[in-house]
């Protein structure tokens, strides 16, 4: 296990450790588990982009989308990952 920066400590005494990058924590899992993870992520990525496709599809704006579903227009947004420029 590699050592991780101490960054002091907090109010009930705990040591605070600074944060480790993405690329860092993938470096740390085998070869495998990288794999599962790349994996997840295209899964989550082809939803996000079936969310957008499927909105554009029946017309609707991100507002109707958001009544629709039962989020906010915000969460759609953020679903779409700012790719209805």
């Amino acid at each position: 296990m590699r050592s991780r920066q101490s960054f002091g400590t907090d109010q009930e005494g705990r040591e605070i450790e600074m944060a480790i990058t993405l690329k860092e924590k993938m470096k740390g899992l085998s070869a495998g588990r990288r794999k599962k993870v790349r994996a997840r992520a295209q899964q989550l990525i082809a939803k996000e982009m079936t969310m957008q496709e499927m909105r554009r599809a029946r017309k609707m704006t991100q507002i109707q989308m958001a009544k629709e579903i039962g989020i906010t227009q915000n969460g759609v947004h953020c679903a779409c990952r700012h790719r209805d420029r």
